[in-house]
């Protein structure tokens, strides 16, 4: 098995659209293309492992602030393909968001949830 990786570059009416790292695997002597990723989805992949190097994140907590204005601003559906190509132990993330949150100020277990 083989994996190539090529560019491509989109164009619509001769505008630029985006680069995107074309792949394809060969298995057995068939070859298939494998899924294009964008430009923005390689650096919002990148700005959500720097996020979650930082501090703890919800999975929910994490696509909001690679897409909120205030964070990253990418569109909603970038900031989710991000998070959800990032291996993330998110009960573990869960755990110490809580325990972050608990050493700021005191909430009741309801509260927390």
């Amino acid at each position: 098995m083989g994996i190539t990786r090529g560019r491509a570059l989109g164009t619509a009416a001769g505008a630029v659209i985006g680069i995107c790292a074309a792949f394809t695997a060969t298995v057995g002597g068939a070859t298939a293309a494998l899924p294009r990723t964008t430009t923005a989805q390689r650096n919002a992949i990148e700005a959500a492992e720097q996020y979650i190097s930082e501090q703890p994140f919800s999975k929910a907590g994490l696509i909001q602030q690679l897409a909120s204005s205030a964070g990253d601003g990418y569109g909603r559906a970038v900031a989710a393909y991000a998070v959800n190509h990032i291996k993330v132990k998110w009960n573990t993330e869960a755990v110490l968001d809580a325990k972050q949150y608990l050493s700021e100020q005191p909430f009741s277990k309801a509260g927390l949830f």
